[in-house]
């Protein structure tokens, strides 16, 4: 359960005709804290990225991009230090919908493989306090 995110971008990217993504630039930081299933509050965890990828639809984004600095000790540590790539999902939902939502990919499992540049999972952890904006910039 996501209690606050909040995401700092300086992004852009070039899409070809037919909307494929061509290439995708900039910095991207994600700041969260987690409840734990005890109840207790995880210290607020955060990591900075190098964009790969960048798309967004509607009320939708996904970016991807390799950490580059995060919460010293925290759960992404290790995902640093073998530059993995994390992809993050955001659903803005309407006023009055109901909650925006994130998802967020982990490192790849033992066997699994990179995450691939643009994927990432569904948005479906709901956003309790805080959120974000999603600005598209035609």
């Amino acid at each position: 359960m996501i209690n606050r995110t909040r995401c700092v971008s300086v992004l852009g990217m070039t899409v070809a005709a037919g909307f494929t993504v061509v290439r995708s630039w900039g910095t991207f930081r994600i700041s969260h804290r987690l409840k734990m299933p005890d109840g207790t509050w995880f210290i607020t965890n955060w990591g900075d990225l190098t964009v790969d990828c960048l798309t967004t639809g509607g009320p939708t984004a996904t970016v991807t991009g390799t950490l580059t600095r995060t919460t010293p000790g925290g759960p992404w540590e290790e995902m640093l230090k073998k530059h993995e790539r994390m992809g993050i999902s955001f659903y803005v939902a309407r006023k009055g919908a109901g909650p925006g939502r994130i998802g967020l990919s982990g490192g790849p499992g033992p066997g699994d493989g990179p995450l691939r540049k643009c994927m990432a999972p569904a948005a479906d952890a709901p956003v309790l306090n805080g959120g974000y904006t999603l600005i598209d910039k035609k």
